[in-house]
């Protein structure tokens, strides 16, 4: 970015045409994002202040994110949160960065739980961010949770975003894989939903991913290792 008088329109504009060139979709939306989150500002402010100056040491902030967005860092993990279900998740480099497809799962639940006071016990089996079980948990709320995954580090994750929307008392973190951490705790009986995302790209597909994910999100809960995009799938389905 050359000196002058950057006005936000003018740094939207530009980073949308910079973005564009690097081959990042949707560039437009990507400078909002970035550009609001640099600010303290919502996106609708953008445009009620469209003409108004910059001052450098907020460029400054920004023409670093937008470095890392460049060289294709997922958004999400550079300003450290993403909406699911109409709910603020943090996000860290330890969890997925939700996935609007996911929400299909939240939802299949409602639609299968239509008593929203039921006492219903669900497991999300691989939960990263916790968002499939921290959104069902604000909409559920006599159910209980058990939520595991591998990683220490997404656990904390998860239970830093329950926490955030009043529901941690409600769910359970365990940490292990798959199943197995239901089994420790005598949980294999008694749960209503089974819930899961578990890693599902094989070796061969991993090269051809998109930058964003195969550079940035965490491997294990992308690759199914030893050669069986299934494998996880499966080890559910056997229970």
């Amino acid at each position: 970015m050359t000196a002058g008088a950057w006005t936000i329109g003018k740094l939207i504009q530009w980073t949308q045409d910079y973005f564009a060139g690097k081959g990042i979709a949707s560039p437009r939306l990507e400078a909002e994002i970035l550009l609001a989150h640099a600010l303290g500002l919502k996106r609708i402010e953008l445009y009620t202040g469209y003409n108004r100056a910059v001052p450098e040491e907020k460029r400054a902030g920004f023409r670093d994110m937008v470095r890392r967005r460049a060289r294709h860092c997922p958004t999400a993990y550079i300003v450290g949160r993403r909406e699911f279900m109409s709910l603020e998740f943090r996000i860290t480099p330890d969890v997925l960065v939700p996935r609007p497809e996911t929400e299909f799962l939240v939802e299949g639940v409602l639609e299968r739980a239509p008593d929203r006071s039921a006492e219903l016990l669900i497991a999300d089996i691989g939960t990263g961010s916790g968002c499939i079980c921290v959104s069902l948990a604000t909409r559920l709320g006599k159910a209980r949770f058990i939520a595991t995954d591998i990683s220490e580090a997404a656990l904390a994750v998860a239970r830093e975003n329950a926490e955030r929307h009043g529901v941690a008392g409600r769910i359970t973190f365990l940490k292990g894989d798959m199943l197995e951490p239901l089994a420790k705790k005598g949980f294999e009986g008694g749960i209503n939903f089974l819930l899961s995302n578990p890693p599902y790209v094989s070796e061969e597909e991993w090269p051809g991913l998109m930058p964003e994910v195969r550079d940035y999100e965490p491997k294990v809960a992308l690759l199914a290792s030893g050669g069986d995009a299934l494998r996880y799938y499966r080890a559910i389905a056997d229970g």
